[in-house]
């Protein structure tokens, strides 16, 4: 993953090109990957098949970069997850080797969850190097990460500790193209003094995900 980052950071002041592109290049990428299961050292095969496609792209992801039209974010990961959010959906190998990190069993929501329905609470990603922090208000949950990247969502409580939302704006690449028009529903199984835990399902084909959402006292008090 860093030398794919190493080679993004060259052309990260310049706009996300176009979703086609997104297309070709992650197929380009699965198509490279081959049978994920039969190699010692996945993650570096990844590695190097991503860094293959984008080295081959890199004449059309420039000017695709150069849109003056591109009104979303310049963030790098935000865009390599879209890359990831295609593979997730049309890549087989991929999948099956992602189902690694997937939940297999399904969880009932609790009972009481009427102290995190407003606050401000944060997850980590990126093996726990980044923070992405959530403000619950009555009527949406805003998101914030890294880069200025936001999304503001529409929050419906269909029961006690079961909630549904809805994307209303963003300017992440990876939201407006794989959230637009889609409700993600989130299921509350864990509360705890410090921190929720919520299951949901991000991809039609790729399982179940448990995510903790910590909660910041001094704020929330």
């Amino acid at each position: 993953m860093k030398r794919i980052l190493q080679f993004i950071l060259l052309i990260s002041s310049i706009s996300l090109f176009s979703q086609n592109l997104e297309k070709k290049i992650s197929d380009e990428i699965c198509t490279c990957l081959g049978n994920l299961e039969n190699l010692k050292d996945s993650e570096k095969k990844q590695q190097e098949c991503a860094q293959k496609s984008f080295e081959n792209n890199y004449a059309e992801i420039i000017k695709k970069f150069n849109d003056p039209q591109n009104t979303h974010t310049k963030d790098i990961e935000d865009y390599y997850i879209s890359i990831e959010g295609l593979l997730l959906n049309n890549c087989k190998s991929f999948l099956e080797y992602r189902k690694k990190e997937f939940v297999r069993e399904k969880q009932e929501s609790i009972s009481n969850c009427d102290d995190i329905k407003t606050g401000v609470y944060y997850y980590e990603t990126l093996q726990k190097k980044e923070k992405s922090y959530l403000t619950f208000t009555k009527n949406e949950v805003i998101e914030t990460r890294k880069n200025n990247v936001y999304s503001i969502n529409k929050i419906e409580w269909t029961d006690k500790c079961t909630y549904k939302l809805n994307l209303l704006e963003t300017n992440s690449n990876y939201d407006e193209a794989y959230l637009k028009n889609k409700s993600l529903v989130f299921r509350v199984i864990e509360n705890s003094p410090t921190y929720f835990v919520v299951q949901t399902e991000y991809f039609e084909n790729g399982g179940l995900n448990n995510v903790k959402i910590f909660k910041l006292p001094f704020i929330n008090e």
